[in-house]
């Protein structure tokens, strides 16, 4: 198994990713699970549900946004330390066979830009790289989202209701970083909730004057 030391160019990739999400406004600021029924739904709801009288309906939707306003006060008299916004993910960078990591849309293949990167692409979807261990506490960030073990957060009901001591702004999980020559790539998917509102991205790179330089970002999969 691979160690921190021998692929440092993996995490500076990392690093250089979060930042750049962060300034591409990809990221929460928080994670706020309960929304707010819109105003203007008050009569939708009461038709809705046929099962209540307008009466009962009308009541059980006033409840429902007592209930958030509830939440939001909650969440404002939190105590949390919000220097620093915390990614939850898995303590390796992936490197197993990764079956979304193709480029897609597949007509980009016809363009060369696109298609200078089907080999790695191959590599990548072959996953034969070690696993590399994340040094969670050696990682540099530019901006305010870190990442953090999976392991280090309490459950995920606590950290979606919103009692911990510190903001977070998901879940990411990272591929392996790979490259030839002048062109490279990165896999990661992103989740922001409990179920079903996840996806998985590929990220294009090119070398340019010495550093690495996302070409583009592609979307490989939603929920």
């Amino acid at each position: 198994m691979a160690h921190a030391q021998d692929e440092p160019e993996d995490f500076k990739v990392i690093s250089q990713l979060l930042f750049e999400l962060e300034q591409r406004s990809w990221f929460p600021r928080d994670i706020y699970p309960k929304m707010p029924p819109p105003p203007e739904s008050r009569a939708y709801f009461i038709e809705l549900r046929d099962d209540l009288t307008p009466e009962q309906a009308d009541s059980l939707f006033t409840i429902i946004e007592s209930k958030y306003e509830q939440h939001k006060m909650a969440i404002s008299e939190r105590q949390v330390d919000s220097t620093f916004i915390y990614m939850a993910t898995g303590n390796y960078l992936s490197s197993e066979k990764c079956k979304w990591c193709g480029i897609k849309p597949d007509t980009l293949l016809k363009d060369p830009n696109y298609s200078r990167y089907k080999q790695l692409a191959k590599r990548l979807i072959k996953g034969k790289m070690n696993k590399l261990k994340i040094p969670f506490d050696g990682l540099s960030y530019k901006g305010k989202y870190r990442l953090k073990s999976a392991d280090e957060f309490p459950s995920r009901e606590e950290m979606y209701n919103g009692r911990l001591n510190f903001l977070s702004g998901g879940e990411l999980d990272f591929s392996r970083f790979y490259q030839k020559e002048d062109l490279g790539l990165i896999y990661f998917s992103f989740s922001t909730c409990k179920m079903d509102c996840a996806a998985g991205y590929m990220v294009l790179y090119e070398r340019k004057n010495g550093d690495w330089k996302i070409f583009d970002i592609l979307m490989q999969w939603i929920t």
